[in-house]
């Protein structure tokens, strides 16, 4: 639980005299040669799920995946102890959508 005087310190604080930092054409060209490194060692060591391994997962964890159609959304969800466990994730890269009405609920298919 967030404290009183946290929050209202919080609404203290003048966000626009925080400074804005830029970053420097080192630290750009640094973390591309990262992401450059990190992309070709995924690249080089990928290996797919072997579905026997993710259908033991799902057995003896008992959650059940969703992947919702036309989105980047992925869950996982089991009830234990009367309670609704969902795990949300977003995992493949994202396409264009349509914007959708408010309040309308996202459909999709379990897989088990």
């Amino acid at each position: 639980m967030i404290s009183r005087n946290f929050l209202s310190n919080l609404k203290r604080i003048n966000y626009k005299s925080i400074p804005v930092r830029s970053f420097s054409t080192f630290k750009v060209d640094s973390l591309k040669n990262i992401l450059k490194s990190e992309i070709k060692h995924e690249e080089n060591n990928y290996t797919p799920v072997d579905q026997n391994e993710l259908n033991q997962f799902f057995q003896s964890t008992k959650f059940q995946f969703r992947e919702l159609e036309n989105s980047t959304k992925m869950e996982l969800r089991k009830i234990e102890n009367n309670l609704e466990i969902t795990v949300n994730f977003h995992a493949k890269p994202p396409s264009p959508q349509p914007e959708s009405e408010a309040g309308q609920e996202e459909q999709g298919m379990f897989i088990f």
